[in-house]
């Protein structure tokens, strides 16, 4: 089985995520941005880890001999640091490259893993299993008020042991992920007109069902 070297990188919109065979190791970088949709609006997007044989590199964290199907333990989660209260979108965006950083879109995204251990908060659409979708869209519930910490979005990052094409040993995978929001005083129409969503509200504010 082969063994894998993983990189974590926190920093703005793009990230990669290398799967190199020939070398018998996974290396992994991921990166976050955020984008607003006013001025006044503002959001951080904050990803960690806490692995013990995690080695911090200049970039981000390094993790040896980790196998396919094992779990690499790295939070994403939002952050609302301005006064507005907000509802925030998440999309994180992951598909497979060829050694030279082409796309591959018919190569599956669905063996890529992200793992959130308490999805209650979030409502997650993710349909990689059956259109090969390449992007996965986290809704967070909740209105997110001034200084409010949501629950993360995701804790872990996987590579399917369902891995068993050869093929694979020589693609790298890229992960991504972007966080937008939007002001709750406009609600709907606000989610309607900046995400192209349908959403639903209970009396709380709370989202209760999304329709892209």
């Amino acid at each position: 089985m082969k063994k894998i070297v993983m990189v974590l990188t926190a920093a703005v919109l793009l990230g990669f995520l290398v799967y190199q065979g020939s070398m018998a190791f996974f290396h992994a970088e991921t990166q976050v941005g955020a984008k607003i949709s006013a001025g006044s609006l503002g959001i951080d997007l904050i990803e960690s880890t806490n692995e013990t044989n995690a080695e911090k590199t200049e970039n981000g964290y390094k993790f040896m001999s980790v196998l396919p199907g094992a779990e690499i333990k790295s939070s994403v989660h939002v952050e609302n640091v301005k006064e507005h209260t907000l509802y925030v979108r998440v999309t994180a965006t992951k598909y497979w490259e060829d050694g030279n950083g082409n796309k591959l879109p018919d190569a599956d995204a669905s063996l890529i893993k992200l793992v959130t251990k308490d999805p209650a908060n979030w409502i997650i659409m993710d349909d990689a299993a059956n259109s090969n979708s390449e992007n996965v869209y986290f809704y967070y519930r909740k209105p997110m008020k001034s200084d409010e910490v949501s629950t993360n979005l995701m804790d872990a990052i996987q590579i399917s042991p369902e891995l068993k094409d050869t093929n694979y040993s020589t693609y790298q995978v890229h992960l991504s992920f972007d966080a937008e929001a939007v002001q709750s005083i406009s609600g709907k129409d606000a989610v309607l007109s900046e995400w192209g969503a349908e959403i639903e509200f209970d009396e709380n504010g709370n989202i209760i069902s999304v329709e892209d």
